[in-house]
């Protein structure tokens, strides 16, 4: 392992011109003390988290062993953390059953984040009970399941405001050819604290090597599809892309409908996959995928409507080889923009795996490949950035657990966890959606949110189920660059609500609340008003919910630099139903007072008591 004083070279690579790149090793002065104990050297599992477990607006840090056993790590908001493993009644299991992953969802929408665990054998669902403890509920919630549990991923599939569980299996533990794949579980939340198994009916057992799964929404069809991972994918099943399509009219009531669609749109690629990145690294607003592998990964760009095309070489993220011998293993990964410049860069957590099946060195240094902007390719810097370390490198997670606005790295190890500080210079500002549902789920996983800054739109999906494993920040972060303001937000929720706001400033985490009533024009603002006439705009209130709400309305216009409100009546809108009001805005003669054409901007606003907003706006020039 490095010292704590991480490696600080002086660079010039493109996009990083005479910029420090530091990431500093501060595992010890932290307070995180732990280690990975794996008596059975299967040498796999060391899965981590970010989480905000007790809400108080700090990222914690959640660290799975193999012999039964976690930590978890309060933040003390001074940049240490202090072990309340044992307070929170997370001891896993004294017996020692193998410990995989860490997957972290709100499974029950009461506003804090619970926790599965995946094992060999059965797996653990630890409900968060709001006052710093967890219960272990996996016997009433009906996830424990007997076999190797791997990774999984929480997803909303069937849009009924909860979260549902797709578990993966990983085989019997033999080698090629004396394997035999254990199937995977699709479990629907039923909303009652309980789970039912309806893989039969949806199709998506897998029958794969699973080490990666998540839910995302690749086709942007507005419900989750799921993407898995699979080991020994030549010699067993390569990887498998389910698309999902909504219920099934032929079945039962609550059946639905998933298609294997991996072949068709390249999905299938047949590797020893481990871990399972999600980004729009080419920021065409669709969603691009990167597997890590024991060997070469693979680069997928969502290119064209309905096909994946390869592009590792020409991104230059193969991660194959350092020279040392053998073939790199890649584990976790990840895409985050680390200094903020606009591109999201990508971080892989490489790790020697002893076998003799395929070679691979002792020691496999990470990669940090960093964005080259529009060329969309990538230069690795990790030695440059200090996080080269030559650990046995397994689950990886990001977020900014010191706030200071650009994204850290938590990384499990074979052996004891590193956690990488971000003290590179930014490139740029920064801003952040922490999502909550309020008519779909509660921690808003899978909301696409599109952000408008400084001419460029950035998407992002919120996805903490990636990597190996492992668990990352719920938030959206986005490196504007030199923007100093965001001109707009849009977000789409899981449950199908959209919506937008406007003018906010950067360096900022915004808390992004769904709304309950949402607006829309019947049609476009006019281009140009002539003095004398009314302007007159029918908008469309809508009510998201079953029960009837109160919308509140007002009208900001901007105009020759200065602006007012209108403040308009609240309507009374139906349980699932629409209210139309009219926007109407006279425009006297003489309003200009002989002046010259003069451009507006109008703003609507609707908001519920849950103050949450949305936003419609036009623009028009008021003519003599």
């Amino acid at each position: 392992m490095k010292p704590i004083a991480t490696t600080l070279v002086l660079l010039a690579l493109s996009g990083l011109a005479s910029a420090q790149l530091q990431f500093t090793d501060v595992t010890q002065t932290a307070g995180i003390s732990w280690i990975h104990f794996d008596p059975g050297n299967y040498q796999m599992g060391a899965a981590c988290a970010f989480l905000d477990y007790d809400q108080d607006g700090w990222l914690d840090v959640l660290l799975a062993g193999a012999q039964g056993s976690c930590g978890l790590f309060r933040n003390q908001a001074n940049g240490t953390f202090v072990d309340i493993t044992l307070a929170a009644g997370l001891f896993l299991n004294p017996g020692g059953d193998y410990t995989m992953g860490a997957h972290v969802a709100d499974y029950d929408n009461d506003g804090y984040p619970d926790i599965y665990f995946t094992r060999q054998g059965p797996n653990l669902l630890y409900r968060n009970n709001g006052n710093g403890t967890f219960t272990d509920v996996t016997t009433q919630a009906g996830v424990g399941h007997g076999l190797w549990g791997t990774a999984a991923a929480f997803g909303d599939y069937d849009g009924d405001g909860d979260l549902d569980l797709y578990l993966g299996n990983d085989h019997n533990s033999g080698i090629p050819p004396n394997v035999t794949a254990q199937p995977n579980v699709l479990y629907r939340n039923e909303g009652n604290g309980t789970f039912t198994d309806v893989t039969a009916q949806t199709g998506v057992d897998g029958l794969g090597a699973t080490l990666a799964v998540t839910w995302t929404d690749y086709d942007g069809d507005g419900d989750v599809d799921i993407m898995v991972g699979h080991d020994f994918g030549a010699e067993i099943q390569p990887n498998q892309l389910y698309r999902n399509d909504g219920p099934d009219l032929n079945g039962a009531p609550g059946d639905w409908t998933f298609t294997d669609v991996s072949a068709a749109m390249g999905a299938n690629i047949a590797i020893y996959c481990m871990g399972i990145a999600v980004a729009d690294f080419d920021r065409d607003l669709d969603l691009d995928y990167y597997f890590t592998n024991h060997g070469q990964n693979v680069l997928l760009r969502n290119f064209v409507p309905g096909i994946f095309q390869d592009v590792t070489q020409i991104a230059g993220v193969q991660n194959a080889s350092y020279g040392f011998g053998g073939n790199a293993v890649g584990w976790g990964c990840g895409f985050f923009d680390f200094d903020n410049d606009g591109w999201e860069d990508l971080y892989v957590s490489n790790g020697f795996i002893s076998s003799n099946y395929i070679p691979s060195p002792p020691q496999i240094p990470n990669a940090l490949f960093h964005h080259n902007g529009p060329a969309l390719n990538f230069t690795d810097v990790a030695y440059y950035a200090g996080v080269d370390d030559g650990s046995i490198g397994r689950g990886v997670a990001f977020g900014d657990y010191d706030r200071d606005g650009d994204i850290d790295i938590l990384q499990g190890n074979v052996g004891t966890p590193i956690l990488f500080r971000n003290d590179s210079p930014a490139q740029g500002n920064f801003f952040r959606i922490a999502p909550r549902g309020r008519v779909g789920t509660r921690d808003g996983y899978h909301t696409r949110v599109q952000v408008l800054a400084g001419g460029v739109t950035q998407f992002r999906e919120v996805n903490p189920n990636t990597s190996f494993e492992s668990s990352n920040e719920n938030v959206a972060h986005f490196g504007v660059g030199p923007a100093t303001f965001v001109e707009r937000v849009s977000l789409q929720w899981p449950s199908g609500v959209t919506h937008q706001v406007h003018d906010l400033p950067v360096g900022l985490t915004i808390p992004a609340v769904e709304p309950v009533v949402t607006v829309d024009a019947t049609s476009s603002a006019p281009p140009t008003i002539a003095e004398g006439n009314t302007l007159s705009l029918d908008l469309v209130i809508r009510n998201e919910t079953g029960v009837a709400r109160t919308a509140f309305n007002l009208l900001t216009v901007e105009a020759a630099g200065a602006s007012f409100v209108l403040p308009f009546p609240a309507a009374s809108v139906p349980a699932a139903g629409t209210r139309v009001v009219n926007l109407s805005v006279p425009i006297p003669l003489g309003f200009l007072g002989g002046g010259s054409s003069l451009p507006i901007r109008g703003t609507w606003t609707v908001y519920d008591a849950g103050a949450a907003v949305d936003q419609w706006r036009f623009d028009l020039l008021i003519t003599p």
